[in-house]
C-alpha cells in the first residue's frame, strides 16, 4: 500500500485542508480523489511526487 496526500486548494492556490490515505496504486488513488472534485482544485501527492491535479468543475 502506498501513502497519498490530497490537498484541497482555494481559488488562489493555497491549501485549505489535507486528507491522507493509503491505496494500492496510483489508479485507485486517483479514483478516490476524483470523488472530491466539486468547486475546488485538488492536488494528489505521494511522497514528493505529484500524482495528479484536478481543476474545479
Amino acid at each position: 500500500m502506498l501513502e497519498y496526500r490530497l490537498y484541497f486548494l482555494n481559488s488562489t492556490g493555497r491549501i485549505m485542508r489535507r486528507e491522507e490515505f493509503v491505496s494500492p496504486d496510483d489508479a485507485q488513488a486517483l479514483a478516490h480523489a476524483k470523488q472530491f472534485v466539486d468547486g475546488l482544485a485538488l492536488e494528489l501527492w505521494s511522497g514528493t511526487r505529484v500524482v495528479g491535479r484536478f481543476d474545479p468543475k
